[in-house]
Parts: structure tokens; C-alpha cells; sequence
């Protein structure tokens, strides 16, 4: 009778700690919501590799796929043009073309192998140019109805690793095309990834803020720079080793709405390669900063009120409250933006 009695306590005992740790953890739970009671925005769009696009419902702590995609979509790439509108971006197939200048012939490379003007797709004769062919693709999503449309397509020309000529196509929202821009000029460096292809950037981690007030920051060589009606003022200069392949110094600036303040980013380069990097805030007019978050993360943004930064860490997506420092994790995916 004692043991049976024994038992049952223990059972009792049991139960009441899951009860308790379930209330403990509904409870952080919903700390965890409520520091959103103050945030203007409701939604956040992202994107997730050979998946699609989602929405995430702020309020309802709800996703939703809005389109099953499966692209390779670009950094900055998606964004909202209005209430029901998203544009989101998407790289295309890179190929390397031979066009014989007698006879506009094309050739895929790599061309046949009895070809021997073409040696690992590149022409190395006068008889044939070399075009290394490149697009990307932007479609505008309707939320309400979940249906896409082509909004743009951007297709690069890399002529001879010279010249580099850029057609331009836009399109209304029925896909019917407004607008085409060509453009040509030299160039003689491009860098790869696996979500993009970049043509005459000769700085790596050189990166651009939003605008405010007609007014961007940008990275050159480490530095942050002040760009005001063409004025240029070093606000934040970089005093170590600026490293061109690894990454160094400070970049990925991000305005705030007002333009009264700055998101960067901070990396040290292979030298500490033990430092992945932090996030910092610094107040324009008094220069005054503050490091927010000493972990790496990508593409900091503000929200509209500039209390609240959204962006992601480790293929994660994250929500943080700057005056608590608290994050929330939101969900797996890419890139991302506020609605």
C-alpha cells in the first residue's frame, strides 16, 4: 500500500513540473510577442532557396507561401512596391556564347571539340567574339491572388571581358512590355557567386545604404562615407588591415527613416578569423555608437519607427528590440523585408 501510494506521489510530482515548465514557457512565449505590441510593421516577406516566397503574419505568428518558386533568388531582390504588390528577383542561366563576326553564327560553348579556335569556352581568335550572357529575372506577385507577372529583365553581355552592354526591359502588371534600356561600356572585372554575378566592382564588401532625404552612407576600403549632395565625408574611418578577398572594416550600412541614424556592420578581416563580426548603431549628428549585437548577422534593416531591426543570422531570420537588445527568431529563409 505504501509503494502503490509512493507511486501515485511521484506521478503527482511529474505532472505539476510539466505543468509548470508549459506555463513557464507560455509565458516566454508571450513576452517574446509583446515587445511587438509597438512595431509598425505587421508583416515580413522572405524567401527561402528552391522553395518560394512567404509571408509571415506578425500578429497571428502565421506563414504562408505565397508562390512555389524554385529559383536562385538575388541579394535585394525583394521588396514591396505597394500594400498588394511584392517584386522579387531571381538570377538566370550564365552562359558562354562564340559569335563568328563574319556570319553572326552562334555558338554555345563549350563548342565542339574539333573546334579549335575555342579553348574552355573562350574564343581565342579575331574570327570569333566572346559573349559570356547573363540574366536576371524580377516578377511582381499580386498577394491577393497569389499570381505573378514578368516586372523586369536585366540581360548582361560580357563582350571580350571589355565591354560590358546591358539591355534593360520592363514590363506592366499584364506582362506587356512599356520600356527597354541599352547600355554599353567598359569593363574588365566580374566576380561569381552562387546567387549572383556582379560585372565591374572592383572592391569586394563595397556596399550602398538606402537613401533618406536625398543622403547615403557606403563602404569604400573599410570606411563609411557620407554621401550629401555629392559631398563625400569619411563619418567612420577603418584604422586596421583592409582585406579585399576576406572582407574588413565596416559596410552594410542601413539609414534609418528619419536619416537621424546608422546600421553597420563590422568585420576584421582573416586576420581574426575567430570574429564573425557585429552589428553597431551610430547617431549621425553626434557620432555617438552603440554595438547592438556582438554575432554575426546579414542586411540589417530598421523598421519604419527605428526601434525594431530586422535580418538574419545563420539561415535563420530574426526580429530585434534595440532598446531591450532582445531578438526573436521568426523563421528559416533568406532574404527578407518589411512590409
Amino acid at each position: 500500500m505504501h509503494h502503490i501510494q509512493t507511486v501515485s506521489t511521484n506521478r503527482m510530482r511529474s505532472f505539476i513540473t510539466i505543468q509548470i515548465i508549459l506555463v513557464l514557457l507560455s509565458t516566454s512565449c508571450q513576452t517574446s510577442r509583446n515587445m511587438f505590441n509597438f512595431l509598425d510593421e505587421k508583416k515580413i516577406a522572405f524567401s527561402r532557396e528552391d522553395e518560394g516566397i512567404y509571408i509571415y503574419d506578425i500578429n497571428k505568428d502565421e506563414v504562408s507561401k505565397i508562390v512555389d518558386l524554385k529559383r536562385v533568388f538575388l541579394n535585394n531582390s525583394i521588396q514591396f512596391l505597394n500594400d498588394s504588390v511584392l517584386i522579387v528577383g531571381y538570377r538566370g542561366e550564365l552562359k558562354d556564347v562564340a559569335i563568328n563576326v563574319e556570319t553572326g553564327d552562334t555558338l554555345i560553348c563549350p563548342c565542339s571539340s574539333s573546334d579549335s579556335l575555342i579553348l574552355k569556352g573562350i574564343v581565342r581568335s579575331d574570327k570569333y567574339t566572346h559573349h559570356e550572357k547573363y540574366h536576371e529575372y524580377y516578377i511582381s506577385i499580386n498577394l491577393n491572388t497569389k499570381k505573378y507577372y514578368p516586372y523586369k529583365t536585366v540581360e548582361y553581355s560580357y563582350i571580350n571581358r571589355e565591354t560590358l552592354r546591358v539591355d534593360t526591359t520592363i514590363f506592366d502588371f499584364n506582362g506587356v512590355e512599356l520600356t527597354q534600356k541599352d547600355t554599353s561600356f567598359s569593363c574588365n572585372s566580374a566576380s561569381y557567386s552562387y546567387d549572383r554575378v556582379e560585372y565591374c566592382n572592383t572592391e569586394r564588401y563595397f556596399s550602398k545604404s538606402n537613401i533618406v532625404n536625398d543622403r547615403y552612407i557606403y563602404s569604400r576600403q573599410g570606411d563609411l562615407i557620407l554621401s550629401d549632395n555629392g559631398n563625400d565625408t569619411i563619418i567612420l574611418k577603418f584604422n586596421g588591415y583592409f582585406d579585399p578577398k576576406f572582407g574588413s572594416g565596416y559596410f552594410q550600412p542601413y539609414l534609418s527613416k528619419k536619416g537621424d541614424k546608422v546600421l553597420y556592420r563590422k568585420l576584421s578581416g582573416f586576420q581574426l578569423f575567430g570574429d564573425k563580426g557585429k552589428l553597431f548603431e551610430m547617431y549621425l549628428k553626434t557620432k555617438e555608437t552603440t554595438l547592438l549585437l556582438d554575432k554575426s548577422c546579414y542586411k540589417p534593416q530598421y523598421s519604419k519607427n527605428g526601434d525594431f531591426i530586422l535580418y538574419s543570422r545563420d539561415g535563420d531570420i530574426y526580429v530585434m528590440n534595440i532598446e531591450k537588445r532582445k531578438e526573436v527568431k521568426i523563421r528559416k529563409g533568406k532574404y527578407f523585408c518589411w512590409k
